[in-house]
């Protein structure tokens, strides 16, 4: 269904290639958006998210670089945790005040990047034999247990969004804060509580597109999941976690996400944004849109990459480089473990 679309704007990886050239997309993504003291700027207004320093400790670890990690985590705990990451979770965003000078701008949480540093640090542990990873990692799990769950009624315990402004009845969510591959690695490490979360995030990502296409947001209360809207920047990543997740609920949120790739082959791009009730699609989407979906086509077998080319802006970039290292540069074990190549193939090894 998919092969002929693939190739109108996916390129072969040639064998042994792949995960230099993601080493170069990554070396680009740095000097373009990461400072030399391990600040992430993520816009025009030299604004940092929680979420960039996440995903770039993330590709820090992909690519073997535990003093661009270090750098990385520290900046975050010093500046968005006021270096007490080991007692609170970090502040999602940082920035320019009004009167001039730099700080936090809203100490508020975002759930999709705490769950995604816990993660990498309990990773970062294991590869590196860190253990002092291991005790902060399990630090933020307990953090994100304590201060974002809540149990949502007919549905189970989630992570909220966020520590403050999503709460209900009604709850407010995002889908795509739901990396069910990552929360299955949690689930393994940390308390038992992580394994309800895991289930309930199953139970939400299939509630939340019954059309097969999510959401960025919706509400949900006792009745159910209602008030959807489209499906664009935050929606794009649940396609990108779905595919590298290989378990059995995996394999059938692939399934059940296959109409949003038939939108896209039909179209021969995929779409800005979708309705996931009327499936109306609106816009082309970014590159890191396409390289989104690659982790699904590569799970179907397709060796393929779309290389991040030149200053496509961070988000665009950061969903690129998770999309085409992915079976490139990292590959993601049955429950989660993280595997760099740089550990299974010495080629790929960090130079």
């Amino acid at each position: 269904m998919l092969a002929a679309w693939t190739l109108f704007f996916l390129i072969p990886a040639a064998a042994g290639q792949g995960c230099q050239q993601w080493q170069t997309d990554w070396a680009a993504f740095k000097s373009a958006y990461l400072e030399p003291d391990g600040r992430v700027i993520a816009n025009d207004k030299l604004q940092s998210h929680s979420e960039g320093q996440a995903y770039s400790l993330f590709f820090a670890l992909v690519a073997n670089d535990p003093v661009r990690f270090e750098t990385i985590l520290n900046w975050t705990n010093s500046h968005l945790a006021h270096g007490k990451l080991s007692h609170r979770l970090p502040a999602w965003l940082w920035g320019k005040r009004e009167d001039g000078s730099w700080g936090v701008l809203d100490d508020n949480s975002a759930s999709d990047a705490d769950i995604l540093l816990a993660y990498t640090l309990g990773e970062a542990s294991r590869l590196w034999s860190r253990p002092d990873y291991r005790v902060l990692a399990n630090a933020v799990a307990q953090h994100i247990l304590r201060d974002e769950t809540t149990s949502l009624p007919g549905l189970g315990l989630l992570v909220l969004p966020g520590k403050v402004g999503f709460s209900g009845p009604p709850w407010k969510l995002n889908p795509s804060y739901y990396p069910t591959i990552v929360l299955r690695r949690m689930a393994t490490l940390h308390t038992p509580e992580w394994k309800k979360i895991v289930q309930t995030a199953y139970r939400l990502l299939a509630q939340a597109a019954p059309n097969g296409v999510e959401p960025d947001w919706l509400y949900y209360d006792k009745r159910g999941v209602y008030g959807r809207t489209k499906g664009s920047y935050d929606a794009i990543r649940t396609y990108l976690w779905a595919g590298m997740d290989k378990s059995i609920e995996g394999d059938e949120l692939v399934v059940q996400l296959a109409p949003f790739l038939r939108i896209a082959s039909t179209l021969g791009h995929v779409p800005e944004s979708v309705d996931p009730l009327s499936l109306h699609a609106e816009g082309k989407g970014s590159s890191g849109f396409d390289a989104s979906i690659t982790t699904i086509q590569k799970r179907q077998g397709h060796d393929v990459v779309h290389p991040v080319s030149g200053n496509t802006g961070y988000y665009t970039q950061s969903l690129s480089l998770f999309g085409t290292g992915y079976m490139i540069a990292f590959d993601m074990g049955p429950t989660g473990e993280l595997i760099p190549f740089w550990v299974t193939k010495p080629s790929c090894a960090r130079g």
